[in-house]
């Protein structure tokens, strides 16, 4: 290899040294800071998510409230309801305790078992969803 082709890939190896020296201090607040809050902090834990009610076989009438219990360490992004293949945004009732809600206006719906699911992602969009219980509408005439 030529003098030049050396230096070429000294070159080349110094500019690509550098980058991944300044990927790794993108986000922080110096080289012994903390975190910032673009930190480049990977996620690949689930949230958790649990029915609170209803509970399997119930049977609804009227207007219902579908309650989950969800977290995650890094915060949640978004959580929905599925009834019977429609889906429905949810929201938050108690910060405190993770407890998201869907009404459910069950009148709307004809008499007939239902499979409700719900599903939460987090910040870094990996989800979770819940057993998909059956409930069975009645719908008042």
């Amino acid at each position: 290899m030529s003098s030049r082709g050396r230096q070429l890939l000294f070159l080349f190896f110094l500019i690509v040294m550098l980058i991944a020296l300044a990927m790794t201090f993108m986000g922080c607040n110096g080289a012994t800071g903390p975190d910032g809050d673009d930190a480049m902090v990977l996620d690949s834990i689930p949230p958790f998510i649990e029915w609170i009610i209803p509970t399997q076989d119930t049977t609804l009438t009227g207007s219902f409230d579908l309650l989950v219990k969800a977290g995650d360490d890094k915060g949640i992004w978004r959580l929905v309801f599925y009834v019977g293949g429609h889906d429905f945004e949810s929201v938050l009732i108690d910060s405190t305790n993770g407890i998201y809600g869907f009404n459910w206006e069950v009148s709307l719906f004809p008499t007939a078992p239902y499979p409700v699911l719900a599903r939460v992602w987090d910040d870094y969009r990996n989800r979770s969803s819940t057993q998909t219980i059956l409930v069975n509408v009645e719908r008042n005439q």
